[in-house]
């Protein structure tokens, strides 16, 4: 394969970013704050003083100066400001506070008093209750705000240690000895956080040996003193009064004596941690550096500590051959900058090595100490004339390779995972990952070394070369050791081989060295299959080739390790320990069989089929031909071996349109075999077509048929032809209640004495049949021809059940018209089924079905009496009802012998049929007495309808009287109208001035007013109509004057008449148009757009 990745190294250098040229760049960066220069010009006569003290905090800074002076001074704005101090003048500052806000500053002084100072004050106050020197205080970050400090600590000389709460104005609202030490030793630095247990144990993974809830609030104090060196540690208690109190209650507090002494000892926390504040500690001390993570001293086990250590200083930090004396320092997130009398120091944190140091100039005073802004994460240094900004430039450059070393030579993973994480060039990562697999590699972990052998960058044909000889001389080593030649056993490079020869190749002890040759074909090739799969993961998307031959590579070794599994399962001795291999068969084939699923879109597939069939892996050839979706080979596969079962549960999980068609083609095979299962199957698919299915109904059909005729038993065939035994009509069923059509209806009506339902002739099937369903499916006529068939045919002999409601729900579609329109049934070839196979129930409701009610009644009658009945009283249509009820009565009369009883069918038809019906079809002789009720009864009937209808007709001529009457009335009725009272109601003129119309209620317009009112009063369509009579009107009298022939007066007088009608059917003003108006808006959209133009804006 040489030469083969050319391409992926080439892609691999133009992603590589090329680095700068390597410069002699410094980590350490100075500059000098001209803080003099702050001064305003009034000032500057203040100009030459000496620094005695500094703090930071939030970008503020505050310098004590001599003279008592406190300066403020924001860096990041131009405020600058000076207060003095109301103390003596031989007295000095020796202690500056500054909480998190830059809000709250604590003085501490060498004559032991304290002073408070706002951030927005100009006066200091002092606080008197504190005893002792103030050395050191610990502010909560997160508690402090401009109103107030909150709770914090603060150490003095004398040992003790106060709980203290200021406001603005220096008011001291708490104020508390919380502690105080055996030994008068000074508290020279103190540090304390709160934390959630429950947020600490899941985040930090760290554990207690407490009870707490977990939503107890937790403290964490640490302090250190000087004379001895110690640093005291505490945790618990939801205040910080029950923090100590909890602690002294089991003896002295835990602390950690430290060697040496210091004027000092300065204590340093390096904020970015969660739930912790602070990732880390740092302690001062004169032998080095007492270092490490925060959280392990938030557990209150007895070990809290064991993961802080010393880091010496390097005795490279010495210049005049004596003790190295730190003055102060500060930490950063990889290093320490310490100040020494002469110069700043750059020491490593994870190495102690001296990274870098600054000399300092003689002229810049005498160096006084660090601070640091752990809220802006800030480092200055200051001297007694000059302040500097420290920052260390880039810092984590070369942190890579310091864990990188220190893996190497502890050969702790996790120093590996730091140095990766920390490398960030392309060629850094790969100097890691190429030292952590010849460490893995060295160590005999080839598996892990294979992995990173991936990510080296190193030649891919070096690498591989080195893992097949690896792989070779391993096998050949174990073969020599245990005398097996090349002739019993095949090497690893020789191809495939069977576990048949080596399982017969003579002799236990001949298996047992085999045992120990395959043990190692097993194993040896896993590094190499680790490595090209990694390859494979990193490959770009465009080198679809390499791709390809990578992973047809990885299926040989697969292979190869899986036939290698077999061969030593084959001598039974995977219990031995001494030789059984690091991975079993399973668990190869297994992993083979991820590869597989995750990387088929790189496989050919005809070479893998070849590749697996040559290995004789049936299992794994069904595995990879169902994920790549080659559902005929595999099905055709398990159906040759008769493997019903398997093939179709893998159908199931298949996607319809990929086997639709292989579907219809092997669907008679297995229906003949599995029919449950495939009808499960073909349910679970949908959108198949019936029709193209329709030849497994019929073999499978063909099939029960030869099996009931084999067999005497099933020689009856109603014990034979169960419904529930009938896949294919199961499954027929299944298909038409997904199209709305439910044959399990509790609620089917049943007809007279017998089993079936009445169907459309019984409101209670309706609840068998789902219109939306139906109306949204699209059904092939095929599949109802087929059930019915199915239905007649198998459906036990007298009870119909199925096929009879199934015919109910079609006739109820039918009559209400979702049938006809939806689909194409052929209604003869399902009456055709019913008749050949004798089931004249359902013929019955087949001729129903047609519409043929008459025929339908007749047939009934031979059947079931009472279903005539019913299908007679459900029929609509006079006529047809009075001839179906004629024919039961002629019926009942000439199967009756009772004729008294023959003739109650009079009630039961609702007066539909009378006893003049039934007299022609009484026989000749028969007694009049025995029906002289029912004739009396009707002759009765007869005469109270003639005495309702004379008394009808009295009325009618009574009501047309009183019409006439009236209407008499009208026309001799009269109006006085007064020529200077009555007006028109539109124009106000007066009536009698022009032709008008008076209503009754006296209100009276102009005829052109009224016409001009029509839109407004009539419909459009009355309108429309009025406007024709109108144009008619003026055709008629245009340019004729006042002279009009007899026939064109009449014309003239009918069409005034019918404009009356229109115009003059009811007044405007109180009738019928007026109450129409009342939902009318009281202007139309012209005035509407009008009345806008006129809004306020």
């Amino acid at each position: 394969m040489e030469g083969l990745y050319d391409e992926l190294r080439a892609e691999e250098r133009r992603q590589i970013t090329r680095p700068a040229p390597v410069r002699n760049e410094r980590l350490l960066s100075i500059e000098k704050l001209d803080w003099e220069a702050r001064f305003p010009p009034k000032q500057k006569t203040l100009r030459g003083r000496t620094i005695q003290k500094v703090v930071i905090s939030n970008s503020t800074l505050v310098i004590a100066a001599n003279g008592n002076s406190i300066l403020r001074w924001k860096l990041n704005g131009k405020d600058f400001d000076e207060v003095e101090l109301p103390c003596k003048a031989d007295d000095a500052v020796e202690q500056l506070f500054l909480d998190p806000s830059a809000n709250h500053l604590l003085i501490g002084m060498k004559s032991g008093d304290v002073y408070y100072l706002h951030s927005k004050a100009t006066k200091p106050k002092k606080l008197s209750k504190i005893q002792g020197n103030l050395e050191s205080v610990a502010f909560d970050p997160n508690a402090t705000s401009e109103a107030s400090t909150k709770s914090f600590l603060a150490g003095t000389s004398t040992g003790a240690i106060y709980e203290m709460s200021l406001d603005a104005s220096g008011k001291e609202k708490v104020f508390q000895l919380v502690h105080q030490l055996d030994s008068p030793m000074a508290v020279t630095a103190i540090h304390f956080e709160t934390f959630s247990d429950a947020e600490f144990r899941l985040s930090q993974n760290v554990g207690s040996t407490g009870s707490a809830a977990t939503s107890d609030q937790r403290h964490l104090v640490l302090f250190a003193t000087t004379s001895p060196t110690r640093l005291y540690h505490i945790v618990g208690g939801a205040s910080l009064q029950t923090v100590f109190s909890e602690a002294t209650e089991h003896g002295e507090l835990p602390f950690t004596e430290l060697p040496g002494d210091l004027q000092r000892a300065e204590l340093r926390a390096y904020p970015i941690g969660s739930p912790l504040k602070s990732k880390s500690f740092a302690l001062m001390t004169a032998a080095g550096i007492y270092y490490g993570p925060m959280a392990a001293f938030a557990s209150s086990g007895a070990d809290a500590n064991m993961e802080a250590h010393i880091l010496p200083f390097p005795q490279s930090m010495v210049h005049d051959g004596g003790a190295f004396q730190p003055l102060s320092f500060s930490t950063s997130e990889f290093h320490f900058i310490v100040l020494s009398p002469d110069a700043v120091q750059i020491v490593s944190s994870l190495n102690g090595d001296l990274v870098e140091e600054e000399r300092l100039m003689a002229t810049d005073g005498t160096p006084l100490g660090m601070v640091g802004d752990m809220v802006r994460v800030a480092h200055l240094l200051y001297t007694s004339n000059c302040i500097y900004q420290v920052a260390l430039v880039n810092e984590d450059r070369n942190v890579w390779r310091t864990f990188l070393d220190k893996a190497v030579a502890s050969g702790e993973e996790t120093m590996f995972d730091m140095a990766t994480l920390y490398a960030k060039t392309l060629e850094q990562k790969r100097l890691v990952h190429r030292t952590r697999a010849e460490f893995y590699y060295t160590a005999g972990r080839l598996d892990k070394a294979a992995g990173y052998f991936a990510k080296s960058g190193l030649q891919f044909e070096d690498v591989t070369m080195r893992l097949l000889v690896d792989w070779k001389s391993a096998w050949e080593q174990h073969a020599s050791s245990v005398g097996v030649s090349g002739a019993s056993a095949n090497s690893p490079m020789a191809g495939p081989s069977h576990k048949t020869g080596a399982a017969t190749s003579g002799g236990s002890a001949n298996a047992e060295a085999l045992s120990l040759v395959w043990w190692k074909e097993v194993d040896a090739a896993t590094p190499l299959r680790l490595y090209v799969l990694e390859i494979l993961k990193a490959l770009p998307a465009p080198m679809k080739s390499q791709k390809t031959m990578l992973a047809i590579w990885l299926v040989e070794i697969y292979l190869h390790q899986i036939a290698a599994a077999e061969n030593y399962e084959s001598l039974g001795l995977y219990n031995s320990p001494q030789t059984a291999p690091t991975l079993r068969r399973d668990e190869i084939t297994s992993d083979f069989q991820r590869f597989l699923r995750d990387f088929s879109m790189h496989l050919d597939y005809p070479t893998v089929v070849s590749l697996i069939t040559a290995r004789n892996q049936r299992s794994l050839l069904l595995y990879f031909t169902r994920i790549m979706g080659d559902y005929h080979r595999v099905v055709s596969i398990l159906i040759t071996s008769q493997k019903y079962s398997e093939a179709l549960s893998l159908l199931m999980d298949a996607q319809t349109e990929k086997i639709e068609l292989f579907i219809y083609k092997i669907a008679p095979m297995l229906m003949e075999h599995e029919p449950e299962r495939t009808v499960e199957m073909l349910l679970r698919k949908e959108h198949l077509s019936f029709a193209s299915l329709l030849p497994m109904i019929m073999h499978y059909t063909s099939k029960l048929d030869e099996r009931v005729l084999q067999a005497e038993k099933y020689a009856d065939h109603e014990d034979v032809m169960h419904v529930e035994d009938n896949y294919a009509i199961r499954y027929v069923q299944q298909q038409l209640e997904r199209c709305g059509i439910s044959l399990s209806s509790s609620s089917t009506a049943t007809e007279g004495g017998g089993g079936g339902g009445v169907g459309g002739e019984d409101d209670a099937d309706r609840d068998g049949i789902d219109l939306d369903l139906w109306g949204s499916s699209t059904i092939e006529p095929v599949l109802i021809h087929t059930f019915v068939w199915l239905l007649a045919k198998y459906d036990p002999t007298g009870r119909e059940e199925r096929l009879t409601v199934l015919l109910a729900r079609l006739v109820q579609l039918r009559e209400m018209r979702f049938l006809d329109d939806h689909v194409a049934l052929d209604m003869e070839y399902v009456l055709r089924m019913c008749r050949m196979f004798h089931r004249k129930r359902s013929a019955i409701r087949a001729l129903l079905l047609l519409q043929h009610r008459l025929a339908a009644v007749t047939e009934a009658l031979s059947v079931d009496v009472g279903f005539a009945k019913v299908i007679a009283q459900k029929e609509c249509d006079v006529d047809m009802k009075k001839k179906l009820w004629l024919v039961i009565a002629g019926h009942q009369i000439a199967h009756d012998v009772d004729i008294k009883q023959a003739i109650a069918v009079i009630a039961e038809s609702d007066g539909v049929l009378q006893i003049e019906d039934l007299l022609p079809m009484l026989p000749d002789f028969t007694e009049i007495d025995l029906f002289k009720t029912e004739i009396c009864s009707s002759l009765q009937a007869s005469s109270d309808r003639i005495h309702v209808v004379r008394e009808d007709m009295m009325r009618l001529a009574e009501s047309v009287d009183h019409t006439v009457q009236e209407l008499e009335a009208m026309k001799n009725r009269c109006y006085t109208l007064s020529s200077n009272y009555h007006r028109c109601e539109t124009c106000h003129d007066l009536l009698l001035g022009k032709q008008f119309y008076l209503f009754p209620c006296s209100h009276g317009f102009h005829c052109d007013c009224l016409i001009q009112q029509a839109p407004r009063i009539l419909s459009p369509a009355q309108y429309q109509a009025f406007a024709v009579l109108a144009d008619a009107m003026k055709t008629l009298t245009s340019g004729r004057g006042k002279e009009f022939d007899h026939r064109t007066r009449m014309q003239v007088e009918n069409i005034q008449a019918e404009m009356d009608n229109y115009v003059a059917a009811d007044c405007p003003l109180c009738g019928y148009a007026m109450i129409q108006s009342l939902s009318s808006a009281l202007i139309d959209e012209e005035a509407a757009t009008e009345a806008k133009t006129w809004e306020l804006t």
